[in-house]
């Protein structure tokens, strides 16, 4: 099922000194026809979030980090609880040090394993500005995690979304003393929530989280070019990855896929699709997409040019509804 946003959370937060970044200031099936099937542009290198969508790989890594950024640091970190977590997800390694932090999005174990943290995405180059949220990121991890001992949790379903195609692990970390690594992150203003397909597991709490990181102004949020999107700023912002808001106006299939329209103008007004080898995610969960005509909703994805601007939802856990 879609989620229903959350408009404030009670969380334990505690604060830990955040080290010195650098010296940077700052319904009704509608009959009307709907967009044939979108050819994806897939030639720019990727790197997978999860199993699921894929997205650009930043050029900001380990040793080429960008400290040039015009982008303010936060000023402490925010950590959370992670004692939800095992209602949801496996723990597949009980006890690993953290030998060293690979990027803002990696780590690796005492095993050699490379984990990615996933279920997150950061905000990392827009209109030619870099940002520092993978800096962000790395120095969170340095200071909180690096020779540290951690617990790895993963999906429950062992055959998919434990590993992506570079073979690294998918996971989420927990500090020996109960820090979840993730929903600090994204507490702290650092990181946007991003579940894929693959792992969904965890988007409500983390929607929580992200939601009083925003009320708050951490982090990204403090900058209006994070900002959550209306459907009329979304045509601006074409091939980067948004978060969206507006109400659905008609829904429509064509060719087996769900097309959910946010303007009379199907043919350049902002759409979510939904694939056809998507709606049974969808089924599974109980959700009708073609029942929500006029029903308010928040979307994240990658923002596709084809007939205006376009989310491809690959699963129902990026959908929040805005009017529950």
């Amino acid at each position: 099922m879609a989620y229903e946003a959350v408009d404030d959370v009670d969380t334990m937060t505690f604060e830990m000194p955040f080290s010195d970044l650098a010296s940077d200031p700052s319904s009704d099936s509608s009959s009307d026809p709907a967009a044939p099937d979108p050819v994806v542009d897939d030639t720019r290198p990727t790197t997978t979030m999860g199993m699921g969508h894929s997205v650009p790989r930043p050029a900001a890594r380990s040793g080429a980090i960008n400290t040039n950024s015009t982008n303010p640091a936060p000023a402490a970190a925010q950590l959370v609880s992670g004692d939800s977590l095992q209602a949801s997800l496996k723990m597949t390694i009980p006890k690993a040090r953290v030998t060293k932090i690979v990027d803002g999005r990696s780590v690796m174990i005492d095993s050699g394993q490379i984990v990615e943290l996933t279920g997150l995405y950061f905000a990392y180059e827009e209109d030619g500005k870099d940002s520092r949220n993978l800096l962000d990121s790395y120095e969170f991890l340095e200071e909180n995690l690096k020779d540290r001992f951690v617990r790895v949790y993963q999906t429950m379903d062992e055959r998919k979304g434990r590993v992506n195609r570079f073979g690294h692990m998918l996971a989420h970390l927990v500090r020996e003393d109960g820090t979840w690594i993730q929903g600090s992150l994204v507490t702290s203003g650092i990181a946007r929530v991003y579940p894929t397909e693959e792992n969904p597991e965890m988007a409500a709490e983390l929607y929580a989280f992200e939601t009083a990181a925003r009320a708050a102004k951490r982090g990204l949020w403090a900058q209006d070019r994070w900002k959550i999107l209306s459907t009329d700023e979304v045509d601006l912002k074409k091939q980067s990855f948004q978060i969206v808001e507006g109400t659905i106006t008609k829904t429509a299939t064509q060719n087996n896929q769900i097309y959910l329209n946010f303007g009379e103008d199907w043919r350049k007004d902002f759409t979510i699709m939904i694939p056809q080898e998507k709606r049974q995610a969808f089924s599974r969960a109980s959700a009708q997409p073609l029942t929500w005509t006029h029903r308010r909703v928040r979307v994240r994805g990658w923002v596709q040019d084809y007939n205006g601007a376009m989310i491809a939802v690959q699963h129902p856990v990026q959908i929040e509804f805005l009017d529950e």
